[in-house]
């Protein structure tokens, strides 16, 4: 969202987790945002249509919806118990959105949560499902879910988490990529420390007890400002050729 505001796009927002601070998106640099908050999928999608009606030909922008899974069916509202209303509600609506999305410059995001399959367990451990997922899973352009790592600390105080991101469906690129990203608590994803999970996962950095060491400079996770910018650059752009090496090694295995 803040991305898409400093690109001058149009930011929107469906809080339905009603979790957004607008302090904190002063933080991330988002002085701008439209917040809607729908009661019910129905309803929210009603919003989306609504919205892409009254967007210009040179508009552009995203819209964020937070979260399918704290968002009921209007049957549930009504008192229904109704088996499959929320994967019903959600495929009819995609398929006619989608449609429209593919002529317009609005990218849509949506967020789920993974629950426990209830009574449903495989060699002891629960399988995992999101809601709506096989809906979802059959529509989306991406679909991508995101791990917690370990906590980052400074001083024995939280400030943030490595996070795993892979995609378990993507129609632009190869899916099934997986990077590795760091999450501070204040300020968002962090570049630098993202290239130094990756580099550590690559073997590019050695690790010792509590600190790190990159061409004969040890350091710690949190005093990255040891490295120049040349070093870092150094750093990044062989994290890149790895990766890229690693990915043309795999496909030529592959070509005829």
């Amino acid at each position: 969202l803040a991305e898409c505001y400093r690109r001058g796009g149009i930011p929107i927002l469906f809080d339905t987790e009603e979790s957004f601070s607008s302090e904190r998106g002063l933080v991330f640099g988002l002085e701008k945002l439209i917040i809607e908050v729908p009661e019910t999928i129905e309803q929210a999608f009603e919003m989306l249509l609504t919205t892409m009606e009254k967007m210009n030909e040179n508009d552009f922008g995203v819209v964020v919806w937070d979260s399918l899974a704290a968002t009921p069916p209007q049957s549930r509202l009504e008192g229904k118990q109704e088996v499959g209303a929320k994967a019903r509600a959600v495929s009819d609506y995609l398929q006619i959105l989608l449609k429209k999305l593919e002529t317009m410059n609005l990218s849509l995001v949506i967020l789920n949560q993974v629950r426990s399959m209830i009574d449903i367990h495989k060699f002891g451990s629960p399988l995992l499902e999101a809601p709506s997922a096989r809906a979802l899973k059959h529509e989306a352009v991406i679909r991508a879910q995101i791990k917690k790592q370990q906590i980052i600390k400074l001083d024995d105080i939280a400030i943030g988490m490595n996070i795993e991101l892979m995609t378990h469906k993507n129609k632009i690129v190869s899916p099934y990529r997986v990077v590795k990203l760091c999450l501070l608590f204040e300020t968002g994803i962090s570049i630098p420390h993202s290239v130094i999970e990756n580099a550590l996962a690559l073997g590019l950095v050695k690790q010792g007890s509590g600190w790190l060491e990159f061409e004969g400079i040890k350091f710690r996770r949190t005093e990255l400002n040891k490295l120049t910018k040349e070093q870092f650059d150094l750093l990044l752009n062989k994290v890149l050729e790895n990766l890229q090496k690693r990915y043309e090694r795999v496909f030529s295995k592959f070509v005829v």
